[in-house]
């Protein structure tokens, strides 16, 4: 069992809070009264300037943190460090806050009756004081936003209102100390926003002071809610999205361009984000790590940056330049071949006439041959319906080759991503960096043989890249000094490139927070017999007399399904791959992707295109949706067994 360490008593405007610091077993109190008890004791010791709440609160705060306080000179940023620690006590049990209400000092002789030997009778409370906040919105040149809907919350009360021609929105006659605002619709900010993000813009920023706070917010589909002080107007900024997408390294082997199975999964999602029609744009960026020549290194990343170009565009003839190595990209050469199609054919489910999967050993033999014979009869699980007819043989063309091409960027992308998408770097659709941006100092290491895309609104788009393809000079013109052994990442020494990827984090895909995605069990063969639309529709007002939903997505199965790939372990090595690959875990799947989901609303998702249209759920929290699948793991749809998923709602505390 637990046991309590130290406690505290506070006083606030409203309540009389005790204060129990635990170690040992995690509490099973409430901790949603405990955090609307400690946001109340936050307020006061720093907004209302409680001097005996906030003497607590640094009690508090050097019992749990085994430190001193943060200064109070700024409040804000104090309140905001002291807040994260507690919270996060409160969270897990071992802070615990309960309270009782406030009672009015009375003499001793009862109600009414005034105690003769007292100085002075009670003294009447005071009227309620009444404050008020402001909010001022602009875009990042310093524009008023109008026409926002804001919605201001002051202790647990709410008041909506809309941002005015300067931009401002003002609530008056309320108590408290400090309020908070979130923007009730992100997709109507993005509305606002769009004409004004269709070309580059240089940002003007406000500086941040104590008396005029400033806080910048990226366009997302979710905001962080605000914090206004009372009787302070305070600048929210709203900037264009400039988002890192990390196609990690197990999609390279040692040395090679080739893009493996491994890369899909990460692929997958890119290429949703670059399909919508929200006008943002993407940069292709590849690297390598620290072994070799500088500009064999710079050669190869270009050759990993284009590959991922031609996978995203279904540019084949870029691809077949790469796996015949007809441009000259010296001294860098590379040639793909068997061992490359055998991994094509393994990831597509083609095997050979037994069913078993393709050893990737580089041999054209006859198991090989039979696995090419059957992808040309279109004979295997995952075929698009789309796929050109071939000649009946194991004749390996240029015809077999842009089949097999196209079959695999279809697992990333059914519908090749606009090139018009892929903004130039310099004059180039790609860009590499060779060994000048690692992630490890290590020369050999893995994390590094990465590639990295960008995807920006225009304003966002970083101006006079000094890149060029196949030349290191500009970039050595860019190069701060080698770093220490012992030196802290990042690693990057282009200071140009140190300029966009403050955004990274070295590993990882493309931000899911706001997808929702559904798998059926069924393979890409048989989904594209079907024809089945998905449409799932916000349902924020389901009373509402305008019968056009907030927000609309429609993917049909045959056209816009993509096969589920298992995620394998990466090769080691540039002999690594020769065995072949273990038979595929799970069970046969494809998915649709319902994209930049706004979770603040809730959801239908209805099936057209059948002769009886039907509706799978209705009135359904964003973050509820994956509920719907738990127990059995699926939905029992007619005709359809699927697997609901969308993310776990953010923890308020993180």
């Amino acid at each position: 069992m637990g046991h309590r360490l130290l406690s505290w008593t506070a006083s606030t405007s409203g309540h009389v809070l005790e204060i129990e610091f635990w170690a040992g077993v995690v509490s099973d109190a409430d901790a949603a009264s405990a955090q609307r008890f400690l946001d109340e004791l936050l307020t006061a010791a720093y907004w209302e300037g409680n001097a005996e709440a906030r003497r607590t609160v640094e009690s508090i705060y050097r019992a749990v943190e085994r430190r001193e306080p943060p200064d109070p000179t700024d409040f804000i940023e104090a309140e905001r460090t002291v807040r994260e620690a507690l919270a996060y006590e409160v969270r897990h049990g071992q802070l615990r806050l309960t309270a009782r209400p406030r009672v009015a000092a009375t003499s001793a002789l009862g109600d009414g009756l005034i105690n003769p030997f007292e100085d002075d009778p009670p003294v009447e409370p005071p009227p309620p004081d009444t404050t008020w906040f402001s909010i001022r919105v602009v875009d990042e040149v310093g524009d008023p936003v109008d026409g926002l809907d804001l919605q201001f919350e002051v202790l647990g009360e709410t008041q909506d209102a809309r941002t005015d021609g300067s931009g401002r929105a003002r609530i008056e006659g309320m108590q408290g100390g400090s309020a908070l605002v979130t923007i009730v619709s992100a997709s109507r900010l993005q509305q606002l926003m769009a004409p004004r993000w269709t070309t580059p813009r240089t940002p003007v920023l406000p500086e941040d002071a104590p008396d005029a706070p400033v806080v910048l917010e990226r366009l997302d589909d979710h905001f962080d809610p605000v914090r206004l002080a009372r009787e302070l107007e305070t600048t929210l900024v709203i900037l264009p999205r400039f988002a890192c997408r990390e196609i990690a390294a197990s999609t390279f082997d040692f040395g090679r361009s080739f893009v493996r199975r491994e890369g899909i999964l990460a692929m997958a999602n890119i290429a949703e984000e670059l399909q919508q029609d929200d006008g943002q744009l993407g940069w292709i960026f590849g690297h390598t790590d620290m072994a070799g020549p500088e500009l064999v290194n710079k050669r190869l990343s270009e050759r990993r940056a284009k590959a991922i170009f031609a996978i995203f565009t279904h540019d084949f003839a870029k691809w077949d330049e790469m796996w015949r190595a007809t441009v000259n990209e010296s001294p860098w050469w590379e040639r793909w071949g068997t061992r490359e199609m055998q991994h094509m054919l393994n990831t597509l489910r083609c095997p050979d006439d037994a069913g078993d999967p393709l050893g990737e050993d580089g041999n054209l033999g006859g198991k090989t041959q039979q696995a090419i014979r059957r992808f040309k009869r279109k004979d295997y699980p995952d075929v698009p319906s789309e796929q050109a007819a071939l000649p009946d043989n194991a004749t390996v063309d240029a015809g077999f080759r842009e089949q097999l091409f196209l079959a695999y960027a279809k697992l990333i992308a059914r519908d090749p991503v606009d090139p018009a998408r892929i903004a130039p770097i310099g004059a180039a659709a790609f860009m590499g960096c060779g060994e000048y941006n690692p992630l490890s100092l290590t020369a050999h290491d893995r994390e590094s043989r990465r590639t990295v895309v960008f995807i920006f609104d225009p304003a966002a788009q970083p101006q006079a890249p000094p890149c060029v393809l196949g030349d290191v000079k500009p970039c050595k013109a860019q190069l701060d000094p080698p770093l220490d052994a012992d030196a802290p990442g990042p690693f990057y020494r282009c200071q140009f490139y140190q300029s966009i990827a403050t955004c990274c984090q070295s590993a990882g895909g493309a931000d899911l927070a706001h997808d929702v995605i559904v798998r059926f069990f069924m393979n890409l063969q048989t989904s594209g017999s079907l024809g089945h639309r998905f449409i799932l529709e916000a349902q924020d007002e389901p009373d509402d007399d305008d019968p056009t939903p907030p927000f609309s997505q429609e993917h049909a199965l045959a056209d816009d399904a993509r096969a589920v790939v298992e995620e394998g372990a990466a090769p080691e090595g540039d002999d690594a791959g020769n065995a072949a690959p273990a038979p595929a875990a799970g069970p046969e799947m494809v998915e649709l992707h319902f994209t930049h989901v706004p979770d603040a609303a809730r959801y239908r998702l209805r099936v057209e295109g059948v002769a009886s249209p039907y509706t799978i759920f209705t009135h359904t929290p964003f973050h509820g949706i994956s509920e719907l699948s738990r127990g059995l793991d699926v939905v029992r749809i007619p005709r359809l067994l699927a697997i609901l998923n969308a993310p776990p709602p953010p923890d308020p505390f993180e």
